[in-house]
């Protein structure tokens, strides 16, 4: 049987490490359960890029006029901008700038 246990928080290893390993240990020796290992950069970089050519193959085929934007930092960058849905954004990849319109005009 295997049996994979995803953490709720994944901050709960930094922010309590030896709770989350004893927890861990204990899920092993009760349940054989082994937690998942986090994939090394190379493997990181590998799926990246494997996604990269995916993306880029199907809007070759499909969309040809439709540009792709990679490496933008979703989720907790700082400073945060919300936009709303429908909202306008020009792209300027020799610049490496996304610029967001927002509000009247």
């Amino acid at each position: 049987m295997t049996c994979t246990l995803v953490s709720p928080s994944s901050s709960a290893p930094a922010e309590l490490p030896a709770v989350h390993e004893q927890a861990m240990s204990r899920l092993r020796e009760v349940l054989g359960a082994v937690p998942p290992r986090e994939p090394g950069e190379q493997a990181r970089r590998r799926c990246r890029e494997d996604h990269r050519e995916a993306v880029l193959g199907v809007l070759e085929v499909h969309h040809p006029a439709v540009r792709a934007v990679f490496g933008v930092d979703f989720g907790n960058p700082e400073p945060q901008l919300v936009l709303p849905d429908g909202g306008r954004l020009t792209v300027d990849g020799p610049a490496e700038r996304i610029a967001a319109h927002c509000g009247a005009g």
